[in-house]
């Protein structure tokens, strides 16, 4: 009897439902693949003569990585929707957000007294607005970091700086806080400007000092120490400001 490319099943593990879909592939031969998707689905690619009963066993079987996976996907925030009332982060502080809608162009976005202040058009439909005002966040964002990324690279060159001063471009990685590359060019990432001062000098440090050692061996992070002794719980706290960002 042939098998279904897609099926769906549930099982039960430490009193907690895990449903999953099973995906058969008559290309893929051997191995077999479980991920969790950004909805919190998962998802297991085996190969078409693979039993229910096989699936099953691997899902039990790789339970505790699930459950790992999900607990990371509902512990995120929810995505900003860039309302009035709603708050939104800047150097690691939750600022009140107000605005005003009007006969705007396009939404601009200021601080004011610690609260974020935006004009946006009024003609926008719901999608459009909340687009056109995440647009204008990243727009500002990237600026801050821009000025405090350059700022913070003077403050820390007198102690990690080596030959002249690198360029330093601020873009949208999502992945990486930071970056140094081969000619000594430092990127960081616009999301700096979200989290608290310490957090973002410890970026600063980390990529400064890979000017002097390329990897992460045991020298760099002595090097990093020397410089900022708390830098490894610095480290810490930034990898977990990380994953409460809304943008």
């Amino acid at each position: 009897m042939p098998r279904p490319e897609i099926s769906e099943a549930t099982l039960r593990y430490q009193g907690r439902a895990i449903p999953y879909v099973i995906r058969r592939s008559k290309r893929r031969r051997k191995t077999i693949q479980i991920t969790v998707d950004a909805e919190g689905r998962v998802v297991i690619a085996v190969p078409y003569r693979t039993t229910d009963k096989r699936a099953k066993a691997v899902i039990l079987e790789r339970a505790p990585w699930i459950l790992k996976q999900l607990a990371k996907q509902e512990s995120r925030p929810a995505p900003a929707r860039f309302a009035h009332g709603e708050t939104m982060p800047y150097l690691g502080r939750s600022l009140p957000l107000i605005v005003e809608e009007g006969d705007y162009e396009e939404a601009d976005v200021r601080l004011e007294d610690w609260r974020f202040l935006v004009e946006a058009p009024s003609m926008l439909n719901a999608d459009e607005l909340r687009e056109d005002v995440r647009r204008a966040f990243v727009r500002w964002y990237w600026a801050r970091a821009a000025e405090r990324a350059h700022a913070g690279v003077d403050r820390w060159w007198p102690a990690l700086g080596r030959g002249d001063k690198p360029r330093i471009i601020v873009g949208d990685q999502r992945s990486l806080w930071g970056s140094c590359a081969a000619d000594g060019t430092l990127r960081f990432t616009w999301r700096l400007a979200m989290v608290r001062p310490s957090l973002m000098d410890y970026v600063i440090v980390h990529e400064l000092a890979h000017l002097t050692v390329r990897n992460h061996s045991s020298d760099f992070w002595d090097l990093v120490r020397q410089v900022m002794p708390d830098a490894i719980d610095r480290r810490r706290q930034l990898r977990e400001a990380g994953r409460s960002l809304p943008l």
